[in-house]
């Protein structure tokens, strides 16, 4: 058995969308299928557009999505892949959990398409609505990989989240002062990063204000969201205590997925409850982003996708449970990009992993 793994914001690219319209009809009908949806071109943006638009968190969020939808649909329609027979586990890094959600069936095509395109812009109007979302080249610039922002550990409770919302109401009208920073690096401690800053960064935030861990997304990375100055002062201890550290800071237009993102994670709860009813049981066990346990049932998917918003993604811990399932033999990461493989193989050099972004990749797979 595998697991398949979908990548999250940051992976974007120019022209990704190409190589597999002109090969497969299907795609284009994939397409077509989401642009109807939503009343968006995005392959126009994709296909032409400037790397600035493309990078935009709405048009990014949606073309992400679209193309892992056509990947999907090629793999299961021109290759005859069972995702059933072929996989134990889907797992998808903050966005990419939407796509996942799509390939268990929880969604159909034109209600992903919808719910994604208005996750991306109530992202991207949140704090710092004129800022770009994520400097995409930051990754190969540090030869680091960095990965879509992800979620913050607030409370896992619906009902918690709209307090917050609430309390950070007078915050989001000062939208020049959040900051997200990477922390990236070894330490001479043999912990992963997250369990060597977790309680630094707990007793710093709860004395000058809001920074939390947004991402623990491997052994060697995480990033940093919340308020600028708290953030800032957050690092100078960080990279004090331990010198070999790298601080990067992300272009990001607000302090996503944290508890300053709790308005937003309201306004999604509205809108998905306009959905709730046409969602299905996942047909394989997604590992959630916000509890690291198996999605199994369609009454959960509501709550998991409004508390992804404020919490962080514990994918580190993702991707241990499932490098140490004996029945797993390959994790598989689907287009695009090859983020996810990357930070895999550092952790777990063993670990037999591939990405899928490429049509030879597809093909050279499918034939094993």
């Amino acid at each position: 058995m595998k697991a398949l793994l979908f990548p999250g914001q940051g992976t974007q690219k120019i022209g990704m969308f190409a190589p597999f319209v002109s090969a497969f009809p299907i795609a284009q009908l994939v397409l077509d299928e989401i642009e109807d949806a939503v009343s968006t071109k995005i392959s126009n943006v994709v296909e032409n557009g400037s790397n600035k638009e493309l990078s935009r968190t709405d048009n990014a969020q949606l073309a992400i999505f679209a193309l892992g939808a056509i990947c999907l649909n090629v793999l299961q329609k021109e290759y005859g892949l069972d995702l059933k027979q072929q996989f134990k586990y889907l797992a998808g890094h903050s966005l990419g959990e939407y796509t996942a959600l799509y390939a268990s069936g929880v969604f159909n095509l034109r209600d992903a398409s919808r719910i994604v395109r208005k996750r991306g812009e109530i992202m991207a109007k949140a704090c710092n609505p004129n800022q770009n979302y994520l400097m995409t080249n930051i990754a190969e610039k540090m030869d680091i990989t960095l990965q879509s922002l992800g979620a913050f550990t607030l409370n896992n409770e619906s009902k918690s989240i709209r307090r917050c919302g609430k309390e950070v109401s007078e915050a989001c009208e000062d939208k020049q002062k959040y900051v997200m920073t990477a922390i990236v690096g070894k330490t001479n401690n043999d912990k992963p990063l997250f369990e060597i800053l977790e309680n630094l960064v707990n007793s710093q935030s709860d004395q000058l204000g809001v920074c939390v861990i947004a991402n623990d997304n491997s052994n060697t990375q995480i990033v940093l969201s919340g308020n600028m100055d708290t953030v800032k002062a957050m690092v100078m201890s960080i990279t004090e205590k331990y010198p070999a550290l790298k601080a990067i800071n992300l272009n990001t237009s607000g302090a996503f997925h944290s508890p300053l993102m709790g308005k937003s994670a309201i306004e999604l709860d509205k809108y998905l409850l306009s959905f709730k009813n046409r969602f299905n049981d996942p047909q394989i066990p997604i590992i959630s982003n916000v509890t690291v346990t198996s999605i199994r049932d369609k009454d959960t998917i509501c709550d998991e996708l409004v508390n992804q918003m404020v919490n962080k993604v514990r994918w580190r811990e993702t991707i241990d449970i499932i490098a140490r399932d004996s029945d797993i033999a390959e994790i598989v990461e689907l287009c695009p990009g090859h983020v996810l493989t990357g930070m895999i193989k550092r952790d777990y050099p063993n670990m037999s992993v591939i990405s899928l972004e490429t049509i030879s990749q597809i093909d050279d797979f499918m034939k094993r």
